[in-house]
């Protein structure tokens, strides 16, 4: 099998070939690798191994003792992300010599390539379902991570991703590995490598669309469990999420999936349409004789936007949900646990989508939630864009939640939409407050917290009363039993960041 690094061709071992040839080693020889790679200290100087020799001290593992394979590939996984992480700060730094970082690996990246290579080769079925697994993984990890990056485009540039991550040692590397392992499983189980890579666009879609595209074209001729049901996606039944229904990039056997070139309009004449719309939207949801029909007579003060009306309102709602996600019926209003919500992965991205690609979205949705209580005819897009924001928050490996500024925003304005239309109490409504200060795994356990109250407390219009006094439906939160549990974990994140959420500790007081 040949492979590329820079532009090079290169035999599969070329790389462990043109190292100094390769010994065997004695018992004693080793016992001091596995210490060494298990402590990560040169087992006879006494002094802390560098990324580079511990990943040499790896790869002589993997060859001398195979069944060290688990282990050795999982410390791997740290040495592929330096690369990746050097070589995209280069490109960002390109010019900047003061700037420039050499992470020193790609020849190790090499090696572990040509090792991997010759034991597929070698022994296909007991290499090649681990290898696949291993690799598209990887891939799916470090494209998600680093999606964020000022030099990688945007997921829907399958042709720049697929140029970026191709030109770089390390992810090409996977991806010649994965190939191999799919050309060697063809004959006897292509569903284990197929499912592998499947399983990962679930997670890690659309950053990991490129990956797919790029099997799918090249490999023309594989027949790979269900190609039927990826053609008709869309367009007869529903399969809830199922796996092997979700295809974005393109199918396998057909190639990539084709782009009509589209012209994006000005961004100013973007908001100026959405502001017009909504100007629309609320002067026809707040009339006078909408409102003296069910809100009663009251009218808003000077200085006060009128109320909306909750009949405007709902059939403002519906019409969303019918143009968003059409498959919903109107009476799914309550909330399954989170794990279940992947039973909806399908529809549940496919909702994401449309928010990331029609801003107008969320100020929609503000207009229903000020009609209480039309927000819960909404319940299956909210429920669907915040199960997509708790599994990007649950991958992301970002220090901080202000480096995915759309997530971020979603997370607030979903939040935020959400305490509105009162279907949360004002404790949790608040949350949103304390995102941008917070990692992505504590936004992750307050939006879990969210997920969990609307759960145990579905959004049922009944339970909202008519203020005769205010003139709209409110909420009476105390029906709903104890709030308190639902709490602990914003309380625990307080405590942790005490020194930058202080300020914000009376907003989560029962």
């Amino acid at each position: 099998m040949s492979v590329v690094f820079d532009g090079n061709p290169l035999t599969a071992m070329q790389s462990s070939h043109s190292q100094s040839p390769q010994t065997a080693l004695s018992a004693h020889e080793l016992s001091q690798e596995i210490k060494s790679f298990i402590s990560g200290v040169d087992a006879v100087q006494g002094r802390k191994l560098s990324v580079r020799e511990h990943a040499r001290c790896a790869v002589r593992l993997l060859r001398s003792v195979p069944t060290c394979r688990g282990a050795v590939l999982e410390h791997l996984r740290s040495v592929y992300d330096e690369h990746v992480s050097a070589f995209l700060h280069n490109l960002e730094t390109e010019g900047d010599a003061g700037s420039v970082v050499s992470s020193n690996l790609e020849d190790i990246i090499q090696e572990v390539h040509g090792v991997l290579s010759e034991f597929i080769r070698l022994n296909p079925r007991a290499w090649a379902p681990l290898v696949s697994s291993w690799a598209v993984d990887l891939l799916g990890q470090l494209s998600s991570k680093h999606a964020g990056r000022r030099i990688a485009p945007h997921s829907s540039s399958l042709n720049e991703l697929l140029q970026l991550w191709m030109s770089c040692a390390a992810t090409r590397s996977l991806m010649e590995a994965y190939s191999q392992c799919l050309a060697a499983m063809l004959s006897w189980c292509p569903d284990a490598c197929v499912d592998a890579l499947l399983n990962t666009s679930v997670q890690h879609s659309p950053h990991f669309d490129w990956v797919v595209a790029h099997i799918g074209s090249a490999f023309p001729d594989v027949e790979a469990s269900l190609l039927d049901i990826n053609c008709r996606f869309g367009t007869t039944v529903n399969f809830s999420g199922s796996v092997w229904s979700v295809f974005h990039a393109g199918v396998i056997g057909k190639g990539l999936k084709v782009r009509t070139a589209t012209e994006l309009p000005d961004p100013s004449g973007v908001i100026q349409n959405i502001q017009t719309l909504l100007l629309i939207v609320v002067q026809c949801c707040s009339s006078s004789g909408l409102n003296s029909s069910i809100n009663g007579s009251q009218s808003s003060g000077p200085d006060e936007p009128p109320p909306i009306n909750a009949e405007a309102a709902k059939v403002v709602a519906i019409t969303l949900v019918e143009n968003i996600c059409p498959d919903v019926s109107n009476g799914e209003l309550s909330w399954p646990l989170e794990e279940h919500a992947r039973t909806t992965v399908e529809r549940d991205i496919h909702i994401r989508r449309c928010f990331e690609a029609h801003p107008v979205i969320f100020p929609l949705l503000q207009v229903v939630a000020a009609g209480r209580p039309a927000l819960c005819y909404c319940s299956a897009m909210l429920r669907g864009l915040l199960a997509t924001l708790l599994s990007y928050w649950e991958a992301s490996r970002e220090m901080s939640s202000t480096d995915s500024p759309w997530h971020l925003q979603a997370s607030c304005l979903l939040v935020s939409c959400m305490g509105e239309g009162q279907l949360l109490p004002p404790v949790l409504a608040n949350v949103h407050e304390a995102f941008p200060y917070l990692t992505p795994f504590e936004v992750r356990l307050l939006l879990l917290a969210v997920w969990e109250y609307v759960r145990g407390n579905g959004p049922m219009p009944q339970k909202f009363i008519f203020s005769s006094e205010k003139g709209v439906f409110c909420r009476d939160f105390t029906r709903d039993g104890d709030v308190a549990r639902y709490v602990a974990p914003i309380h625990s994140v307080l405590h942790k960041n005490i020194d930058r959420l202080g300020h914000l500790c009376w907003r989560f007081q029962l």
